[in-house]
């Protein structure tokens, strides 16, 4: 009873401390240290109360760094765009065909990437004292929700007839990449939304308005290459990731730089800091500068599979290997198609590593020891076929760059990187644990 009466008070002695309550004193040597009491059985009732404060307040955004130190590890990589050809069944719909008219854009939500977040405290003498905080919003590039929009289209017809500003186009007359992005573009102008960038709930939005046009058609969709179908991703532009202070308590490994403090502004800063003091230990890998080869300030892992590899990529004996790494997002930044069986419903996933070595890229996709199931097999299949024809096209163009695809658990990470250190990555076809299991699966 006395707990739940005094708990506001006890949330405001949390947020007081978390914030500028207790400081270390300039000139004050070693570590001082505040011991509080309180009765056993409040523990974990104070627990979850600091968690819940510090979930209010804290977030942490992983993202491409502006330093020049970073920005020397960008790079660009290749992917292919794909089309399709198909054979279809032709059926016949007595149903009258929609019309969308898609000329004049569509109503988005208004939106800032930035926020500013007002917290109060009452200080010492019981005044209240209030503090601005600025919060970026998760947010997507227009190119991302574009591309995906796009790999939607893969496989499918228009089940209505579309008329933008320059066509119309209906059933398997799909509109082009460029239309879609100038429709998107014109609805951000008219919302007066500015820069390249969407919330997710705009991006959702736009997601929702496409969906609905399409039908899945009685097909099998069957890649059809082009040599103009080669395309440029940049690491820069790869989108920013934010999680709150529980989730990374909970679940996330960090990595950063030993310079971090000039990877970011002062106010990102002091929350990694903050979130650092806070959960310590195991969670925290602070790295040499000269090791931490990566444009992203700082690197979220999520699982121990990633935890261990980006441990090995930091080590002194492979760092000094590579050029440059990244971790790339779980969606928007490398997308591979992949379908359980023919004339399944198309997924994309997008695999963990991309390791620049020289002219060549090494590529990683991650999991958990003994991971073999149905869903690993058609990814694993689908990406060594997709790196297959990306490789022979790059060599048509004459871009010097080859791509190494490996489907990784951590009992493969010591030899594959022992490949990596030696050389023989590049002359030898590494085949792990992992690998080995799939292939005997999909081969049953």
């Amino acid at each position: 009873m006395y707990f739940r009466l005094c708990r506001g008070r006890i949330e405001l002695l949390i947020a007081q401390v978390l914030g500028r309550g207790l400081r270390i004193p300039e000139g004050l040597n070693g570590q001082p240290k505040v011991r509080v009491y309180n009765h056993a059985n409040w523990s974990r009732n104070i627990q979850s109360l600091v968690d819940e404060i510090l979930e209010m307040e804290l977030t942490l955004t992983s993202d491409i760094s502006s330093s020049d130190e970073r920005n020397k590890y960008n790079f660009v990589i290749h992917s292919i765009d794909y089309t399709k050809e198909e054979r279809t069944t032709k059926k016949s719909s007595t149903n009258t065909q929609e019309i969308f008219d898609l000329t004049n854009g569509m109503k988005l939500v208004s939106q800032v990437e930035e926020e500013i977040q007002e917290t109060e405290y009452e200080n010492i003498r019981g005044s209240i004292v209030s503090k601005a905080t600025k919060v970026r919003k998760e947010t997507i590039t227009v190119d991302e929700v574009v591309r995906k929009i796009s790999e939607s289209f893969k496989g499918r017809a228009l089940e209505a007839k579309l008329i933008f500003e320059s066509r119309q186009y209906e059933k398997e007359k799909l509109p082009p990449i460029s239309e879609i992005k100038n429709f998107i573009e014109k609805s951000m102008q008219d919302c007066g939304i500015q820069g390249n960038e969407l919330t997710i709930e705009n991006a959702n939005k736009i997601y929702g308005k496409f969906s609905g046009l399409l039908r899945r058609k009685p097909a099998t969709p069957v890649f059809n290459k082009k040599v103009d179908d080669v395309i440029e991703i940049q690491t820069c532009s790869m989108r920013a990731l934010t999680e709150r202070y529980s989730h990374i308590k909970q679940y996330i490994t960090m990595f950063f730089s030993s310079t971090y403090a000039s990877d970011m502004d002062d106010a990102k800063k002091e929350r990694l800091e903050n979130i650092r003091d806070e959960i310590m230990g195991k969670q925290v890998k602070e790295v040499n500068k000269y090791n931490y080869k990566t444009p992203v300030d700082v690197v979220f892992t999520m699982q121990e599979p990633e935890k261990k590899f980006v441990s090995y990529l930091v080590s002194d004996d492979v760092a000094q290997k590579i050029d440059a790494w990244i971790k790339a997002r779980d969606i928007g930044f490398y997308s591979i198609d992949y379908q359980k069986n023919k004339g399944a419903v198309f997924k994309g996933f997008n695999p963990d590593f991309f390791i620049k070595i020289g002219e060549n890229i090494l590529v990683a996709e991650t999991k958990s020891d003994g991971d073999i199931s149905e869903e690993n097999c058609a990814k694993y299949r689908a990406a060594k076929k997709h790196f297959e024809l990306l490789n022979a096209e790059l060599a048509k163009v004459g871009i010097q760059e080859k791509y190494y695809f490996n489907f990784l658990c951590p009992s493969d990470y010591s030899a594959y990187f022992q490949y990596i250190k030696d050389g023989r990555i590049f002359t030898s076809n590494f085949h792990g644990v992992l690998e080995d299991g799939l292939e005997k699966e999909d081969n049953k």
